[in-house]
């Protein structure tokens, strides 16, 4: 009996100091996602007991998603047991006034993103801060907006993606970067009346989205030559000014300290815009003012009742819109036509077809030529012709002619696919007439029909006879290359059969192979 207690206390001693490591260990809680709600009453410290308490329950890995609203920040919102593995994602409404300090200011490690909702700061401090460990801020969606402070500050390797949403401030920086890498995929970063971007010895990189400044200010500007970087490769840079790059203000880009010029390339746009030109009211379609960088393509343009700027490089292309300015649509100009003895007159665009007719002849004259300024006639002495508009006003004159003694009227027309006129309007009996047939595309000239004054016409020329000649064009449509569907079983033909149109409009198909050769003419065929 004494063994047996003797073991039982030993096996309860180990135990014991089993427990006892055990208890001494670090407790590592399972990750797990957690959801925090904040709410108006709540004070900044009780928001802030909140997230961090859901940070240390999800820990290493997890997702922490803030839902709620607060409206009345008044105090630096200071998460700084951001986990390495953990995303803190940010949907609720927050905002308020803080000066002096920031709104919210991150630490340690992990990521903090805003998917939606806002966080917005009225005082003079900046809204979101990073400056100690290595956090990654990223704005996937909703707003970050700042008053007159920068919306984003990253210092100290700490990095700032910005995928969607809008990051903002109307009166200092949207994001300055220190010693850190922003990457800009799309979204809009914009600035009222500073630089968009404020990068001291950081890496920028835009691959899509919105950067821009509205202010006499650029919409990037980089200083710290030594480890300044700025690669453009997508989305949309926009700035006043005259240049895309300078080392002064009046750019898109602003190099300082010698820092080394921009990449740029991809299906980037930049576009710098000329205010100080003074002109507000532009037109659809122009460039005025506007200066590109190669490649890319931009106009001023109208989308509903917004004015603004189109701009287009390659797979990149939107519209930026622009306040203060007047976009007038384009019209096109229009060019006169003076026509004296005949019909036509008018105001055409440039490519407009205009067709042209002369007046009745009077008695014992003859249509003789047209004389044309502006505009050269490929049928000058057709008394209906027509030629294509130029940029420029014309005017042409219908001249008449004595008509000769004995002399015929020929009257020329066509069937649709064409047209057709002779190389005089009246002749003499016994000349010779020549005529001209020109087919449209798709048709080609089938023969001339003699309507009256009983001539023969050889290689386009008839003798003019002792009385008028009316004769029209006949042109017919160009075959199509594929073979006609039969609805008959017996027309049916082999898939190995060449199809060739005769010079009479018969078919003649050629089957190989199988059972010999078969010939099918005006749908009947027989075997060879």
């Amino acid at each position: 009996m004494k063994t047996i207690t003797t073991k039982l206390i030993s096996v309860l001693l180990s135990m014991a100091v089993v427990v006892g490591v055990l208890a001494a260990m670090p407790i590592t809680v399972s990750a797990a996602d957690q959801t925090v709600t904040i709410t108006q009453s709540d004070t900044v410290a009780q928001i802030q007991a909140k997230i961090e308490n859901a940070i240390v329950t999800a820990g290493g890995s997890g997702t922490v998603t803030v839902n709620g609203s607060k409206s009345n920040a008044d105090a630096c919102l200071s998460l700084h047991t951001v986990y390495a593995g953990v995303t803190t994602l940010w949907r609720a409404d927050y905002s308020g006034s803080v000066s002096g300090n920031d709104m919210i200011n991150l630490g340690g490690a992990g990521t903090f993103e805003v998917a939606s909702g806002s966080i917005n700061n009225n005082g003079m401090g900046n809204t979101i801060r990073s400056d100690s460990g290595t956090v990654t801020i990223k704005v996937s969606g909703g707003t970050v907006s700042a008053n007159d402070a920068a919306a984003i500050c990253s210092y100290n390797g700490n990095f700032v993606i910005v995928n969607g949403g809008t990051v903002s401030s109307v009166n200092e920086w949207a994001i300055y970067t220190n010693g850190s890498t922003l990457t800009i995929n799309g979204g809009m970063v914009s600035s009222l009346n500073s630089d968009a971007i404020d990068s001291y010895g950081s890496t920028v990189n835009i691959n899509g989205g919105i950067v821009s400044s509205t202010g006499p200010y650029c919409a990037i500007f980089a200083s710290d030559s030594s480890n300044s970087k700025i690669n453009i490769s997508g989305g949309f840079v926009f700035a006043y000014g005259t240049a895309i790059t300078k080392t002064a203000g009046g750019s898109a880009i602003w190099l300082r300290d010698s820092t080394p010029a921009p990449t740029i390339g991809g299906n980037a746009v930049i576009c710098v815009w000329n205010q100080a030109a003074d002109i507000t009211t532009y037109t659809e379609g122009t460039t005025t003012n506007l200066v590109i960088n190669t490649g890319a393509s931009v106009t001023w343009a109208k989308s509903g009742s917004q004015d603004g700027i189109s701009y287009s490089n390659a797979t990149n292309s939107g519209f930026f819109p622009i306040s203060g300015i007047v976009v007038n649509a384009y019209v096109a100009p229009t060019y006169t036509v003076t026509v004296n003895g005949g019909t036509g007159s008018g105001d055409y665009e440039e490519g407009d077809t205009v067709s042209i007719s002369a007046g009745t002849a009077a008695e014992g004259k003859v249509f003789d030529k047209w004389t044309a300024s502006g505009v050269s006639l490929a049928n000058a002495g057709n008394a209906d012709t027509s030629f294509i508009m130029p940029a420029n006003p014309v005017t042409l004159t219908a001249t008449y002619m004595d008509l000769p003694i004995d002399s015929y009227q020929i009257n020329v027309s066509s069937s649709e696919g064409g047209t057709a006129n002779a190389n005089v309007s009246y002749a003499q009996a016994g000349d010779t007439v020549t005529l001209t047939a020109q087919a449209n595309a798709g048709y080609k000239f089938k023969e001339w029909q003699v309507i009256s004054g009983g001539i023969t016409v050889t290689d386009n020329k008839f003798t003019m006879p002792n009385g008028s000649v009316t004769i029209k064009a006949l042109f017919e449509l160009i075959p199509s290359s594929n073979p006609p569907t039969s609805s008959s079983g017996d027309d049916t033909t082999p898939n190995n059969m060449l199809w060739l149109w005769g010079g009479l409009g018969a078919l003649v198909v050629l089957a190989l192979g199988g059972g010999g050769a078969f010939i099918l003419s005006k749908n009947r065929k027989k075997e060879v």
